[in-house]
C-alpha cells in the first residue's frame, strides 16, 4: 500500500535500479559485485514502482536519474572491500559475503588497474501525486449529515 499523509501530497521514491553492463569494465564490475554478495544483491526494476503507481492511482509527475560516475581508486576500493568483509557478515548473517582474500584473489588485478565502481552508480527518483476523484454530491451530503 502507498500512503501519502498530506492531502494532495507528493510521493517521492528513490531506488537503485540494476544496471545493464555495456563495456568490459562494467561487466567486470557486475561480476565483482555478484561475487562479493554471493549473488544475493538484487535491485527492483523501474517497472515494479511504475506498476505500484498505476495500481494506487498515483500520477507520475517527474522521473530523474542521478549519476555518480567517478570510480573509487584501487587503494580506497580495497580498503572499502576489507571494511565490507569485516562488518557485513555481522549485520547480514544470512548473506554469504565472500572473504577479502577470496575477492582479491579473483579480482585483485582488475581492482589494481581500474579501482571499483561507485557504491551507488546511479539513483532513480520517481515523483508522484495521488489522483483523487471528486466525491459525488450525494456522498458529500451524507458526510455532512453524519457530522
Amino acid at each position: 500500500m502507498v500512503r501519502v499523509l498530506k492531502k494532495n501530497g507528493i510521493l517521492l521514491i528513490t531506488f537503485t535500479p540494476e544496471l545493464k553492463p555495456i563495456s568490459h569494465i562494467q561487466k567486470m564490475d557486475k561480476e565483482l559485485e555478484e561475487f562479493m554478495w554471493g549473488g544475493t544483491k538484487k535491485s527492483l526494476p523501474e517497472k515494479f514502482f511504475l506498476d505500484l503507481f498505476k495500481k494506487y492511482n498515483i500520477k507520475l509527475l517527474k522521473k530523474k536519474i542521478l549519476k555518480t560516475e567517478k570510480r573509487i581508486n584501487p587503494k580506497d576500493g580495497k580498503g572499502l572491500i576489507k571494511w565490507f568483509c569485516k562488518h557485513y557478515p555481522r549485520w547480514y548473517p544470512k548473506i554469504r559475503f565472500r572473504s577479502y582474500n577470496e575477492i582479491i584473489n579473483k579480482f585483485g588485478n582488475f581492482i589494481d588497474k581500474y579501482g571499483i565502481p561507485p557504491l551507488i552508480p546511479h539513483v532513480e527518483v520517481l515523483i508522484g501525486k495521488k489522483i483523487v476523484s471528486r466525491p459525488r454530491k450525494l456522498c458529500g451530503a451524507l458526510m455532512s449529515i453524519s457530522l
